[in-house]
């Protein structure tokens, strides 16, 4: 995952499926507490909410850009992030 300039590499067969039918992560990368969600849509599409903290966005102004690599499969998007 690449927000701006910052990147996130969660390790291969680390997220889970949740009763729900969400991929979910929770984790430590590098320091930076991380709880990612992959939610499908339907038609090939995904939402994608991802939290981290402490993690230092000075630099970042919205909107931002985003890009998520799966195995062979991408895509990007141009996002409002929010901030606390």
């Amino acid at each position: 995952m690449q927000i701006g300039g910052l990147t996130f590499t969660i390790p291969a067969g680390s997220f889970r499926v949740n009763n729900k039918g969400k991929f979910t992560f929770e984790g430590v990368l590098s320091g930076v507490s991380v709880e990612a969600k992959i939610t499908p849509l339907g038609g090939a599409r995904y939402e994608l909410k991802l939290e981290a903290k402490p993690l230092n966005v000075s630099g970042l102004t919205n909107p931002v850009a985003t890009q998520v690599v799966i195995g062979n499969d991408s895509g990007s998007a141009t996002v409002t992030a929010k901030f606390e």
